[in-house]
């Protein structure tokens, strides 16, 4: 042997002690025996952390066996303990087993001596293997358990042939299910987002068929009605059983990644959107200010021959329609002017509600009929820095496409109230940081918009309405007016159910109204 066998031996005979250190010396042991006779010095030297063995008699005149025994196996239960000695019983010998002896050598056959040591020692050996292999095997279910958690990645095995289903405690956080309930595929499909469980059906059904591995995305319903986005990933395993097939994965929640993802497309959109209408803003505003030049000539000599033309001539009609057609461009070219906010507008304390009460009420009287308006407000001054026309300009765009989108009749709903954000928010168009808000919300219950038409409502020139109906201009003016007030607008609509049109303004210190304000002016809450 080559290391160094260090063995504390309990023996008050001298004789005896050296003698089974010849016989285990003899069989190639390099022994370190240290022999004691108390049980002070016994206890003393189990202490020793390079101890290896440990032997014993069984009767000694201040101390027995069996007592040493049991303290052995209380502080250093994985040293193994033979006994030695001249006496002892089948009784007591079952005794110390039962207690943790691995072995017992009588002294009148000490030939079983060296057999008995390295069996011991061997087992020993195994035992320290095993121990450290277990231990090496907690640490690393340890680790990975903690590395799915951080990730966010479970793990499975699933035996198509029994159907059983093995989840790693990550994958019961996943689909949040209580570690009692077994795994079942029909619990993981019941989990499975009513719009992809024909997805993962098909993907399973054919992994199963051809035996292959399948890497897909999908979403799981929450109890709490949340929604999360998992991928999972497998492949086959033929397993132990002949025929039999297995599947061992991974499942990985990417919800938030999902969502970052969607966030950045949209932002990306936006981005793109608002870069193509700043330059086509700033085209149409140049066509503008060129086009207002010529107007000034058509206005000029139109004019003069409005008035040198008698009142009895024919012509005198043809000049007026010049100057009508004139005038109308020049209007024309005030909302493309403003539009490209080459013409800001002023800014002052403006109370919105006496805004919204005047524009309803010049909507009122021209109402078609099958339509009613319903308007509610607070009580209190609802004041934003800004231009009264302009306001004025959005709410009127904002009902009239409502109007003209309930050409069967419907309800047109106006409603102000405020808004305080505690967090940033971005709507569908614009981003919000935290303070108080006006919310001015449009309401109707007409057609709807399509994705494809709302991703361009606020385009300039942009229109379904039939030619010479509209200009394409009126929501591209809400969206500059508000944009440049520091404002945002939320869209929402669907066909067949209506849009929503919600618009957030900064509000401000309602003690700042101006003269041009007017007086309190509430919306009428009656219906027409």
């Amino acid at each position: 042997m080559n290391s160094l066998l260090r063995i504390l031996y309990l023996e008050d005979d001298p004789k005896d002690a050296e003698l089974v250190q010849v016989m285990l010396e003899t069989e190639g042991f390099d022994c370190d025996v240290t022999r004691v006779e108390t049980q002070v010095d016994f206890s003393t030297l189990l202490e020793r952390d390079d101890l290896n063995l440990i032997l014993a008699d069984y009767t000694l005149p201040s101390f027995d066996g069996i007592s040493a025994l049991k303290l052995a196996v209380d502080k250093r239960a994985e040293v193994p303990f033979i006994f030695v000695s001249g006496t002892l019983g089948e009784e007591v010998a079952i005794e110390a087993l039962n207690i943790g002896a691995t072995d017992y050598v009588l002294k009148t056959r000490l030939s079983r001596l060296v057999p008995s040591v390295v069996r011991a020692l061997r087992e020993a050996t195994d035992r320290a293997e095993r121990k450290r292999a277990e231990q090496s095997l907690r640490r690393s279910e340890t680790y990975l358990a903690e590395a799915q958690r951080l990730s966010g990645t479970g793990s499975f095995g699933w035996n198509v042939s029994s159907g059983e289903i093995f989840w790693s405690d990550e994958s019961y956080n996943i689909f949040e299910h209580d570690r009692e309930v077994k795994p079942t595929l029909e619990l993981a499909l019941q989990r499975t987002h009513p719009g992809d469980r024909d997805l993962v059906q098909q993907t399973i059904d054919r992994a199963s068929s051809e035996r292959c591995g399948f890497d897909f995305e999908h979403r799981l319903m929450m109890p709490d009605g949340s929604v999360k986005c998992i991928r999972v990933v497998a492949h086959p395993w033929r397993g132990d059983e002949p025929g039999g097939l297995l599947f061992v994965g991974a499942m990985t929640d990417i919800t938030e990644e999902r969502w970052a993802q969607a966030e950045r497309e949209r932002l990306e959109q936006r981005l793109r959107q608002a870069a193509k209408m700043e330059a086509v803003g700033r085209f149409a505003g140049g066509i503008a200010h060129d086009f207002n030049t010529v107007l000034t000539g058509v206005f000029g000599y139109g004019e003069m021959l409005f008035e040198k033309i008698p009142a009895d001539s024919p012509l005198k009609r043809y000049a007026q329609n010049v100057l009508t057609a004139a005038t109308r461009g020049r209007e024309l070219v005030d909302q493309i002017l403003t539009y490209s906010r080459s013409q800001r507008g002023r800014r002052e304390p403006v109370d919105v509600a006496n805004v919204v009460a005047e524009t309803l009420e010049l909507l009122r009287g021209s109402l078609p009929a099958g339509i009613r308006l319903e308007a509610s407000a607070p009580a209190s001054p609802l004041v934003v820095i800004g231009d009264a026309i302009q306001l004025h300009q959005v709410v009127m765009n904002l009902c009239s496409n409502a109007i003209q989108a309930m050409r069967g009749g419907g309800i047109l709903r106006v409603m102000l109230e405020t808004a305080e954000l505690c967090a940033e928010r971005a709507p569908s168009h614009g981003t919000l940081g935290t303070g108080d808000y006006l919310r001015l919300i449009v309401e109707d219950s007409g057609s709807g918009m399509d994705e494809p038409t709302l991703a361009r409502i606020f385009e300039p020139f942009f229109t379904t309405k039939d030619v010479g109906q509209g200009t394409g201009l009126g929501l591209s003016l809400v969206y500059a007016i508000v944009t440049d007030s520091g404002g945002a607008i939320d869209v929402k609509s669907a066909p067949r159910q209506g849009s929503t049109f919600t618009i957030y303004l900064p509000r401000s210190d309602p003690t700042l109204t101006t003269a041009e304000s007017g007086p309190p002016h509430r919306l009428d809450l009656s219906s027409r």
